[in-house]
């Protein structure tokens, strides 16, 4: 038996919601049918905003934050940080450079030290029933840029067909329940300035809610 919310912000699934990975201010939604749904819940403790949970927080000219595939299941990030592959860095001489060649670099001839960030942690990896396994860009999400928003499939098309991972080519659809309307994802919010509060995002028949 699951309890009563005693608070909740809801967005409607489109058209529904099999799995979700949160990562920073996104939520990262396999919506079957829909594709992969990305929503932007930056303001899910913010009083002051009426739709919580969006899909354009600024214009829609600038971002589209979803991707077509034919029944996508799953999910999924190789981080719940916010990490940038892609970021500029900084040498000890002042001057900026491209990531690739930053990872070229000693670490002590950056400013920060800090070590390369694999390139893996720029993308989402979306297990699409039919297609097989879709790499998403998601780094364009991360660099502050509300105009490069755009999310693509990132396999060479030459190499594998419709940008879909799949040796086994079967095109069938497995024997599975895919109709699951009820998803529940809990994280510690202690890395993500809630004070430690217990968070949860909820789909129920298709829709998205959040409880403290």
């Amino acid at each position: 038996m699951g309890e009563e919310l005693a608070e909740a912000y809801e967005h409607k699934g489109n058209p529904r919601a099999l799995q979700v990975q949160v990562r920073g201010e996104y939520a990262y939604v396999a919506a079957g049918e829909g594709g992969l749904r990305v929503y932007d819940i930056a303001q899910i403790d913010q009083k002051g905003f009426s739709e919580r949970i969006t899909t354009a927080p600024v214009s829609p000219f600038g971002q589209k934050l979803y991707l077509k595939t034919r029944y996508a299941t799953a999910v999924a990030a190789p981080s719940t940080l916010a990490v940038d592959p892609a970021r500029w860095r900084m040498t000890i001489e002042g001057k900026m450079v491209p990531p690739d060649e930053a990872r070229a670099l000693p670490p002590e001839k950056l400013l920060n030290e800090e070590q390369p960030i694999h390139r893996l942690y720029g993308y989402l990896y979306v297990v699409d029933n039919f297609e097989g396994l879709i790499v998403v860009n998601a780094a364009t999400l991360l660099d502050g840029d509300p105009l490069n928003n755009y999310l693509r499939r990132q396999l060479d098309t030459a190499k594998y067909p419709n940008g879909a991972f799949n040796p086994d080519r079967r095109t069938e659809r497995r024997e599975q329940h895919h109709d699951r309307r009820t998803l529940r994802l809990h994280h510690d919010g202690s890395g993500t300035g809630n004070c430690g509060s217990r968070r949860s995002l909820e789909s129920q028949n298709g829709k998205a809610y959040r409880r403290t």
